[in-house]
């Protein structure tokens, strides 16, 4: 649960079973008094400790709202959660914000007590809990991506708040979802956003209780007490705790907030017990799905094609729609229902994918992935830090990953590329793992071709493109075409290549040619750009440029200086490019500079090769090759200092000499 005045949340897992079947109108109603019935007001409960608000504040820290106190404590024994907050606001803006108090909830398994809302002022407390107007809302946060969930917010307008007040809020809320049950896994923060002056972070455990912890960013150590009825008790108290600094280009992997993380999970093979046997696949298929696999059966020719085409039914025929409100806790829904209403989640199309798998004799298994901590998440805790649901099946003795909800995702079995999420628990009924997906691809994903023609005099170049693309990229690119069109397509590249000149027209093409099978995705066209360079001051002279598409990434590095965390790269990029120059009425200057240049780190390949090819003529070309999906913070200023003479040689700037 989470509330904005607090940063402490129970990790969660967001995978959801069938409730009974209710008509329409029964679920809209029950979901909202399930809601309002798991909300009391209660005194506080006797396993808190009570925390005081610290009298005074470091008067340089405030920026409208001062967080006084953070107060997080966790009962294992009955998982209960108290939060406890105070903060001043210094200013009328600060009012407008802070005196709106919201607690998350999921009611389907979680009930808040709101224990005190209260404002002090000139050494006063004033209760604001009695006269609050209270209304809880569903939450449809994530509408626009087409996930609609069970948790509702509880909103707490308060009356008569004001600049200088101190607002206290105290809640508390118990229960977990029912993977869950019989284990710990909580999270406790030691940074946010915000300055804390004092931050109190509290756990209460059996203290025969097997506990495992992993710090992040964190050196504090717990004072340690046991209590009566064989407990133990864990605190963490820190006073004047800086805000967490978070800059753009981070990786999504990157966390900037320390924190303590607790799980009573022993290994990865005991969360995924919890899970398996939900996420059997089942066998008593339709006979309409089973007639559909049948007629892929007799209309290809091989084991291979029949398997690509379920699959391909699957992530292009069955949209995409997550309805979370209503379900409990788990398993996907049945394929055969997935099926026929022809929608579904993560959970249900890769179900369905799955499914199909068995009908023909491919053994397979659901693996559970995080999209951001991917990469990082074999350093965490054993424990459900899963946000999304893809397919893992052997075939022909090789281990296939493929994501359902990717949508036009081409290529044959050789070239079809895993989804980029590194580390995945397999749910196997024999013994679930946490597994490495392997990076697949490495071929050349971008490779470009630019001609260019150019009358000195009339300003006006005329421009040739050919570009092909691989992997995810023409993946993204076949997506493109398919939901905007060729028009859509021509007026992109129209901007892309008139900019910053006064405009390009379309004259031939686009020409699109996808090759499903080699997942290719290829474009011609060509280009009138008028406006083409920039006078010198002199009528018989022209100033050129020209800027190769690979290198634009390297711009983040030149804004980036002094970065606290790792920068993020384009991972994986493979890219080639080759431009080349032919002046029409002029030559190239005497001192026209050829280049040849390379740049190879662990993180990158770069190379830049610029050739006189006659007096007329010049090409250009640019390879990079970038390994991983971020840099580190330690390698930041020597790789920024080494790729400063590359990034400033890919600016090919040249001028027209009249001939």
């Amino acid at each position: 649960m989470r509330q904005r005045l607090g940063n402490c949340i129970l990790l969660l897992l967001c995978i959801a079973l069938p409730l009974a079947a209710n008509t329409y109108d029964e679920r809209q109603l029950s979901a909202h008094e399930q809601a309002w019935d798991k909300i009391h007001y209660t005194p506080i409960p006797a396993w808190v400790t009570p925390v005081e608000i610290p009298e005074g504040y470091d008067s340089e820290q405030w920026y409208g709202v001062v967080v006084l106190l953070r107060d997080f404590q966790f009962f294992a024994p009955s998982n209960e959660d108290y939060f406890h907050t105070a903060m001043k606001f210094e200013t009328l803006s600060a009012v407008e914000q802070g005196s709106i108090v919201e607690i998350e909830f999921d009611p389907r398994y979680e009930e808040v007590r709101i224990h005190m809302i209260q404002v002090h002022r000139d050494g006063e407390a004033i209760d604001k809990l009695q006269n609050a107007l209270v209304k809880v809302f569903q939450q449809e946060t994530r509408a626009d991506s087409l996930v609609y969930h069970g948790r509702q917010t509880i909103t707490l307008f308060l009356s008569d708040v004001r600049a200088g007040d101190i607002l206290e809020v105290a809640y508390s809320s118990k229960g977990i979802p029912s993977p869950l049950v019989g284990n710990t896994q909580v999270s406790f923060s030691f940074s946010s956003h915000s300055y804390v002056e004092k931050l109190y972070n509290r756990l209460v455990a059996p203290a025969d209780a097997k506990i495992f912890f992993s710090k992040h960013r964190i050196d504090l150590e717990p004072e340690i007490q046991d209590l009566d009825n064989n407990l133990r008790e864990w605190v963490w108290e820190k006073k004047n705790v800086e805000a967490a600094t978070h800059e753009n280009y981070a990786p999504r992997w990157y966390r900037p907030f320390a924190r303590l993380d607790v799980s009573t999970f022993e290994n990865w093979e005991s969360v995924g017990m919890k899970m398996v046997e939900r996420f059997l696949v089942p066998d008593d298929l339709s006979v309409e799905l089973i007639a559909f696999i049948e007629e892929w059966k007799s209309t290809s020719t091989t084991e291979e094609e029949v398997l690509l085409k379920g699959i391909r039914f699957v992530q292009n025929q069955i949209r995409y729609l997550s309805l979370n409100e209503d379900r409990e806790f788990n398993a996907p829904d049945h394929p055969n229902e997935v099926f026929e209403r022809r929608y579904g989640d993560c959970k249900d199309k890769t179900g369905l994918i799955l499914s199909i798998c068995k009908y023909l004799g491919i053994e397979g298994w659901p693996a559970l992935v995080h999209t951001s901590l991917g990469e990082k998440l074999d350093s965490y805790l054993p424990g459900f830090h899963f946000n999304h649901v893809i397919a893992c099946f052997e075939f022909q003795e090789q281990i296939y990953f493929v994501d359902s909800t990717h949508s036009f995702q081409g290529g044959d079995l050789e070239r079809l590329e895993n989804p980029l999420l590194y580390n995945a628990l397999l749910l196997k009924e024999n013994g679930s793992e946490l597994v490495s997906i392997p990076v697949t691809g490495g071929m050349t994903n971008y490779h470009r071709s630019l001609k260019y023609s150019i009358n000195t005099k009339k300003n006006v170049a005329t421009l040739h493109v050919e570009s092909t693309l691989r992997g995810e990229n023409a993946d993204r690119a076949r997506m493109y075409f398919q939901e905007e069109g060729i028009r859509s397509m021509r007026l992109y590249s129209e901007r892309r290549y008139g900019n910053p000149y006064d405009g390009a027209k379309c004259t031939y093409g686009p020409i699109v040619e996808d090759h499903l099978d080699k997942n290719t995705f290829q474009t011609k066209a060509s280009f009138l750009i008028e406006g083409f360079g920039q006078e010198l001051g002199s009528e018989e002279e022209m100033l050129f440029f020209i800027l190769p598409k690979p290198a634009s990434w390297i711009s983040k590095l030149e804004q980036s200086p002094y970065r606290q965390s790792p920068l993020a790269l384009p991972f994986p990029f493979n890219a080639e490019e080759r431009i080349e120059v032919q002046l029409l009425d002029a030559l190239l200057p005497e001192d026209f500079e050829e280049r040849n240049l390379e740049y190879c780190n662990q993180y990158v390949e770069c190379s830049l090769n610029v050739k006189q090819m006659s007096r007329d003529r010049f090409v250009v070309d640019v390879g990079v090759w970038i390994k991983k999906n971020a840099i580190e913070v330690e390698d930041l200023e020597e790789f920024q200092d080494a790729l400063e003479d590359f990034g400033d040689a890919l600016n090919i700037v040249f001028r027209g000499i009249p001939n």
